[in-house]
């Protein structure tokens, strides 16, 4: 018999409200063929309308069971199984519906979401970017695949990801929250902050939005709007534990230590236990019986065999940071170690060598010669370059703290205005830049002049950037603004090796690396620097980190006069407690200490391989 009609009219009718009639025309189905597996499912999705669980699981296993299932009916099932907690069942239900057909971007999102609430992420991504390859049309997939990048640490990806899905609706504003997050994660604050503010006009009611919002305000150093957002958040949502550790760390951040103890004295039971709260008590330690405390209720919480992998890994770090803090270097270096063992990239040596190699080439002085100038002579742009962990944040602080220069923190512009050369050419950096016209070079110089002043004082004299990309970008700034200023941060290899060993990096996949690659990567820095100052016809002004802590208003005099800006007493107070960010800079609020100077030291016996891989290089 042919049952497409009534079947249609059945569905109709479900479509419609009449769940009775429905009911009963799937019946009159099943009475005339028993193994008519569409009205089964029919029978099954009805039974799930009206909250009959169990009769809906029934209907939707028998369609799946017999002969020809659709796909959907597996779709259908696992939704089911997956409301009612059986999340193993519905697992398996859309791994059969994708065995049947994989191209079904449903069921790939939908299993993408299931697996990243159990905390399968790698899986899950799978899943999320077969769906989005399915449908790149649909916003809800790329803020979905972002959250779950950004949830295996990978921020940089994953705002791109939110980004599109805004692209493609504008309205979606929880993808602007999403984005927000990544863009903490990232250090980009001030772009952080002006998309959460728009999230939080448009999501007035979401406490996750002012959170978010809350939690830049307090890295930028705002602390009496970061507290305003997190009442606004604890109105929402009284309970919520987020909300709590928000506050904690805004009242630890700006020195109100008994709010931020009387936080953890309420919470007392949950030290050793959650993960969260652990983590906040070990970042309130201040003295030595604190902190072996920590030390001890951080171990206790390596036992939860539920940890989450990154969890681990922040533990460790953290009981490495405690450990040093105790001047117990040997326990300290251990676990530092143990976190970047469980936290590995697959550092790519050769691939940064070539890379290097190709830089140094391309941007030869007898090329750079020939290769054209914009016609933009503009004394604006100042660049800071070096290797992590030299100190060209703080630098970018302490010099945007003069009323006549501003910084725009590490935003990168510069990668944006690489893949328009890429475009243009059709070829990839730096073997793009061989036939680069005047004319793109204006067109580029222009678009960067253009974003960058948006984030700026007005009447800037001078507007920094301290893009990691910097260094290797250097001959195409200079063709892009043969009038910029270039300032190099240089510190003693081994501080800068294992200043960035210690730190859980999460934004670049190539800083998780192990202490040899670190100094690898500083070689190779060393060796574009070295080219760089050999062929560039723009003066670069190089200081150590350690000149600027030992000497800093010397070393900052300094600075200014090659930036041809007068002396201003605002400089040496940077680090001046409870001064306001700056563009979206995050502020140290703390003086330069001589105490990070020299770390190494305490770690000598760790670092002897270390030692000979810089002296085989030259570099000590």
């Amino acid at each position: 018999m042919d049952n497409t009609t009534p079947l249609k009219s059945a569905h109709g009718l479900r479509s419609n409200g009449r769940t009775k009639e429905a009911i009963a025309m799937a019946r009159q189905l099943l009475s005339a063929n028993p193994e008519d597996s569409s009205a089964w499912h029919l029978m099954g999705l009805l039974a799930r309308d009206s909250g009959n669980a169990q009769n809906a699981i029934q209907g939707l296993e028998k369609a799946t069971l017999l002969p020809e299932p659709q796909p959907v009916y597996f779709k259908d099932l696992a939704d089911t199984y997956a409301a009612l907690g059986r999340i193993d069942s519905a697992a398996n239900a859309y791994r059969s519906a994708l065995n049947i057909s994989d191209d079904y971007f449903e069921v790939h999102a939908n299993l993408g979401n299931l697996l990243l609430d159990t905390e399968k992420t790698n899986e899950a991504l799978i899943h999320y970017r077969k769906a989005v390859t399915l449908r790149p049309d649909i916003a809800e997939l790329h803020d979905n695949l972002g959250n779950a990048l950004r949830i295996s640490d990978n921020p940089a990806e994953a705002a791109q990801c939110h980004e599109k899905a805004l692209q493609l609706k504008p309205q979606l504003y929880s993808a602007m929250v999403n984005k927000g997050l990544a863009l903490i994660e990232l250090d980009q604050l001030g772009d952080a902050l002006t998309i959460l503010e728009e999230a939080v006009e448009h999501l007035p009611q979401s406490a996750e939005a002012h959170v978010a919002l809350a939690t830049t305000l307090r890295m930028l150093n705002r602390p009496t709007d970061s507290l305003s957002c997190i009442d606004k958040a604890r109105q929402l949502q009284p309970d919520d534990m987020t909300i709590t550790l928000a506050e904690f760390y805004t009242m630890l951040a700006f020195g109100n230590r008994a709010a931020a103890e009387r936080i953890l004295s309420t919470h007392k039971g949950l030290l050793g236990i959650d993960y969260n709260m652990t983590m906040a008590y070990a970042a309130y330690c201040e003295t030595t019986d604190q902190r072996r405390t920590a030390v001890n209720y951080c171990q206790q919480l390596l036992t939860n065999i539920a940890l989450k992998q990154r969890q681990r890994v922040a533990i460790h770090f953290q009981l490495g940071d405690l450990s040093d803090q105790l001047e117990q270097y040997s326990k300290a270096f251990e676990y530092y170690k143990t976190a970047n063992d469980l936290n590995p990239s697959g550092y790519p040596r050769d691939d940064l060598k070539e890379k290097t190699d190709e830089i140094i080439s391309t941007f030869s002085r007898e090329n750079l010669r020939q290769m054209p100038r914009s016609s933009y002579d503009t004394d604006q742009p100042v660049f800071i370059v070096g290797t992590s962990r030299a100190g060209k944040s703080l630098t970018e602080q302490i010099l945007a703290s003069h009323p006549k220069i501003s910084g725009i923190n590490e935003l990168k512009v510069t990668e944006k205005l690489i893949s328009m050369v890429e475009e243009r050419a059709g070829r990839r950096f730096p073997d793009a830049m061989i036939d680069i016209s005047r004319e793109i070079l204006d067109e580029i110089a222009e678009t960067y002049l253009a974003q960058v002043s948006t984030r700026a004082v007005t009447e800037s004299r001078r507007i920094i950037n301290t893009a990691p990309t910097n260094t290797e970008h250097l001959g195409f700034i200079s063709l892009l603004f043969p009038n910029a200023y270039i300032i190099h941060l240089d510190r003693d290899p081994r501080d800068v090796c294992l200043e960035s060993y210690f730190r859980n990096y999460k934004n670049e996949k190539w800083q998780r690396a192990g202490l040899l690659d670190h100094g690898f990567h500083y070689h190779q820095t060393y060796r574009l620097m070295a080219h760089w100052k050999n062929i560039l016809d723009i003066p670069i002004h190089s200081i150590r980190y350690e000149e600027l802590v030992q000497e800093p208003e010397t070393t900052i005099r300094g600075l200014l006069e090659y930036l041809n800006v007068e002396w201003n007493e605002q400089c040496l107070d940077f680090y001046h407690p409870g001064k306001a960010s700056i563009n979206g800079l995050r502020v140290a609020t703390e003086p330069l200490s001589k105490n990070s100077m020299g770390r190494w030291k305490n770690y000598a016996e760790q670092i002897k391989s270390l030692e000979r891989e810089l002296n085989d290089h030259g570099l000590l």
